[in-house]
């Protein structure tokens, strides 16, 4: 897959003593991430999406995983709506940084598909909160 460059997010955390930083790539006008969960021995690939204002694990990869599916909820997004449903891993993290692990499952198979990679979630708003980026 080619990248248009490599580079990295720096942030704190208001009161924190120092500065976190993880790397992203830049690539088909989006910003990737490659996410570690335990249920998976492959990196998963998470473009950033602030437009979200929860994290969502695409629904295919949810399922591979064995991740339990919760509450289902509404989702609508800027011309469509859906059905999603809560869930979690144990853990997600991207270069040691933790991120949300209760995310919306979703179907992102459009998305995906338009893609040269699959797009097995994207980070939402939810990292950001409480951040200074």
């Amino acid at each position: 897959m080619p990248f248009f460059g490599a580079s990295r997010i720096v942030y704190s955390q208001p009161g924190a003593a120092s500065n976190r930083e993880f790397p992203f790539e830049s690539g088909e006008g989006l910003l990737w991430v490659r996410v570690q969960v335990p249920e998976s021995a492959r990196p998963l690939s998470f473009p950033l999406d602030t437009g979200a204002e929860a994290s969502v694990i695409d629904l295919k990869t949810a399922r591979e995983l064995n991740l339990t599916l919760g509450q289902r909820v509404g989702v609508r997004g800027v011309a469509s709506s859906t059905d999603g449903y809560w869930c979690g891993t144990r853990s997600a993290v991207a270069n040691g940084v933790e991120l949300p692990n209760r995310r919306l499952a979703l179907d992102l198979e459009t998305l995906s598909s338009s893609r040269e990679r699959r797009v097995d979630g994207l980070i939402g708003a939810d990292f950001f909160r409480s951040k200074v980026v």
